[in-house]
């Protein structure tokens, strides 16, 4: 009921919104000089999309359809309403005009527009340490898996076809195109899905993973034989010419990834720079793949996307990154809003369908789960044993997730638009209908269902330790707060405040019971996960103030996210020994015997022994942090005793082993040590500098131009000390 009234409230919105240009158009419909051209109707049609998707967003935050459903089902109602003329009926003609633009856009358009986006943000967003484990389960799934589950569908539809039960006019070239797009998953609903839950990050990295290497996968063998079915046929194998597609798809992101970087790393702190930068190679990116050299731009955009946002995110001016982040999150929600209300409209208006066609979409709709099933069967066994492993109930809602998006959509339309000496029209359009229909399928039945699955399969479940910690977690707080309420209440300005209402607001304690117990290890373990992730928080906060330099950044977290990989079950000082971890390798100290390369060599030593430096004070920094934390569990009750003399001490050996590698530092390496503290001390007053500027401009002090060529100056003085 909640649903529907919203949904009512958003059509009328609509109604009320688009009214009015179809009001001002009908005044001076009698004039035939008045004329509103396609891009016009592109943006009519752009502002309303982005419009709904707000809307959506707004009426629909409690309900427990995802969003990206809601949008394909607006736009399947507003693409059946102009379909039947109800809106020109309503005087709505400029908004009809703007539905049939979206319905006849070229697909060619989605791909070369919306694509860069969604994949970029996709895999720039995805955490690398996470996909480096579960990359290889998602490269499974991604290349034999599409081919085995591609093969398998193109078998059943040519059996339906031997056994008259349907697709009697396609041949097997049509079977396997046709099985090679809708294998191609869209994971958008289900991750967002696995996030709002709160489930396990590597499932959702894994199924992330999936999709943007089998988009990739299922492009390539889409296009060669398309390039087959219409004689532009390469000389090379076809399985040779797939191996040369990705491969220099793949290269091609990691040069111009690199290249950028190069470049970005050489600006400081200028967001307008650095974020044109990134949306500029993300396009260039796809537009050389595609277009220049021929190779697949998806995965080009994904290796590009895993260069900048994983190996080169230090790179990245740190008061820049957060921006960088929101604004492709922005892009990403942009994207879906205007591509899955396409896909509705197109779905509504360009389908051609009989009774019979219905009963071969829902044989296509068990097909496509059949076919993944097997696949997920066959490629378990070697799944659970490689990187983070999988276990049986991910593996159901890896195969479940399995939903069909733009891309899918996307291709089918460029089959649609091929020449029919090549394919008849009556093949174009069921292979059409059933592409389109399964996309629908999946995002109302699968997309839908999914929560209810992960929440059956008890993905969901924290571990006992981890509600304990939290309902300890919300006594302290109360605790806290009503110690502030009782200080509230003897402010005489407060006096008449109804106390009872506000005592209601406070947070109430839940979770498991004061008496139960958890064993002390899986309390241990769970304890120094958070303090893990404090000492990763810390590193990263100390790189935004720059306190900490891009490869010592890099170094620490690489460390503490192998240390998380072992789930707590190792001592927070259970890590490689800093002497040799941060030490100049033997090749420099060999080269700086050599005249010729002892300049270079002697500048490699003093930046890898800075970044040494860098590294070990920024840890003790964070280990103080760890301290004050362990301590406020103590007080609070969170942590017993002797759970908190043994974290208490691990935190101590790493404090003592920095220590001991600092004093080593400075009687091993007088001199640069020297130079160390000297630029170490240079960088902590121009950081002071940046705070005092940020205060004025702030209070008032200085005006806008006055604090931006003083930031200006600074910033140069910056680049020079390093």
């Amino acid at each position: 009921m909640f649903a529907m009234k919203n949904f009512l409230r958003l059509i009328g919105t609509l109604c009320l919104l688009f009214s009015f240009p179809a009001l001002a158009s009908a005044s001076t419909e009698a004039s035939s000089a008045h004329h509103i051209d396609a891009a016009v109707y592109g943006l009519v049609f752009c502002i309303a999309a982005l419009l709904i998707g707000a809307l959506v967003r707004f009426f629909f935050q409690k309900t427990p359809l995802p969003f990206t459903v809601i949008l394909l089902m607006v736009g399947m109602g507003l693409g059946a309403l102009s379909r039947a003329d109800i809106l020109v009926q309503f005087n709505l003609q400029t908004f009809d005009n703007a539905l049939i633009w979206a319905s006849e856009i070229d697909p060619h358009l989605l791909l070369f527009v919306f694509l860069p986006i969604l994949i970029f943000e996709a895999s720039f967003n995805m955490d690398l340490h996470t996909f480096k484990k579960t990359g290889i389960n998602s490269a499974i799934l991604a290349i034999p898996g599409i081919v085995l589950g591609l093969l398998i569908v193109a078998a059943m539809v040519m059996s339906a076809a031997h056994f008259n039960l349907g697709f009697q006019t396609w041949t097997w070239q049509i079977a396997l195109m046709f099985g090679a797009v809708i294998c191609a998953t869209d994971p958008v609903a289900v991750v967002a899905i696995l996030k709002e839950l709160g489930t396990s990050k590597r499932l959702g990295t894994l199924i992330e993973g999936e999709s943007l290497l089998n988009d990739g996968t299922s492009l390539v063998i889409f296009m060669v034989l398309m390039a087959s079915l219409t004689g532009e046929v390469s000389n090379a194998h076809p399985i040779i010419q797939f191996l040369i597609v990705a491969g220099g798809g793949t290269l091609l992101g990691v040069l111009i990834g690199n290249l950028f970087l190069g470049w970005i790393a050489r600006v400081f702190r200028d967001a307008l720079i650095e974020i044109s930068a990134v949306i500029a190679a993300a396009y260039l990116t796809f537009y050389l793949a595609e277009y220049v050299f021929h190779v697949s731009g998806v995965l080009a955009l994904v290796a590009l996307g895993l260069s900048i946002g994983g190996f080169g995110k230090a790179k990245i001016s740190p008061s820049v990154e957060h921006f960088m982040e929101e604004f492709w999150e922005l892009a990403g929600f942009m994207a879906n809003c205007i591509i899955f209300i396409i896909v509705g409209i197109i779905i509504s208006m360009k389908t051609v369908f009989t009774v019979q066609s219905f009963l071969l979409l829902f044989f296509i709709y068990l097909v496509i789960h059949i076919a993944r099933a097997l696949m997920m069967l066959l490629f378990y066994p070697a799944m659970k044993k490689i990187g983070y492993g999988i276990s049986k109930q991910e593996a159901i809602v890896v195969w479940f997730g399995g939903l069909r998006g733009a891309l899918a959509l996307s291709l089918g339309l460029i089959f649609l638009g091929i020449d029919s000496q090549y394919v008849s029209e009556q093949i174009k359009n069921e292979f059409f209908f059933l592409i389109s229909g399964t996309v629908a399928l999946t995002l109302l039945i699968n997309a839908t269902v999914a929560e209810r699955l992960i929440k059956f399969l008890g993905l969901t479940n924290t571990s006992a330790a981890t509600r304990l910690i939290r309902q300890k977690a919300t006594h302290h707080l109360n605790d806290s707060l009503q110690s502030y309420l009782e200080e509230m209440k003897a402010d005489r300005y407060l006096k008449k405040a109804n106390w009872d209402v506000v005592a209601d607001s406070l947070a109430t304690s839940s979770g498991l019971s004061d008496h139960q117990q958890i064993e002390f290890e899986q309390k241990v373990y769970q304890t120094r996960i958070q303090l893990l992730e404090i000492e990763k928080s810390s590193y990263w906060k100390q790189f935004k103030d720059g306190l900490l330099g891009v490869a010592a950044v890099s170094k620490l977290n690489d460390t503490i996210n192998h240390i998380i990989d072992m789930e707590g079950k190792v001592a927070l000082s259970e890590r490689k020994d800093l002497e040799m971890s941060w030490s100049p390798p033997r090749l420099y100290n060999w080269l700086n015997q050599i005249p010729v390369a002892s300049l270079w060599s002697s500048r490699q030593i003093l930046n890898r022994l800075y970044d040494s430096y860098d590294g070990a004070v920024s840890m003790i920094v964070s280990q103080k942090k760890c301290l004050e934390v362990l301590n406020s569990m103590l007080s609070s009750k969170t942590i017993l005793a002797s759970e908190y003399e043994l974290l208490e001490s691990e935190i101590q050996d790493n404090i003592i082993q920095c220590n001991t590698f600092i004093r080593n530092l400075r009687r091993n390496h007088p001199e640069i040590y020297s130079k160390i503290n000297t630029k170490q001390a240079s960088r902590l007053l121009l950081n002071k500098e940046r705070s005092v500027i940020n205060q004025m401009a702030a209070q008032g002090i200085i005006d806008d131009k006055t604090s931006d060529e003083m930031r200006q100056d600074l910033s140069i003085r910056v680049k020079k000390v390093g």
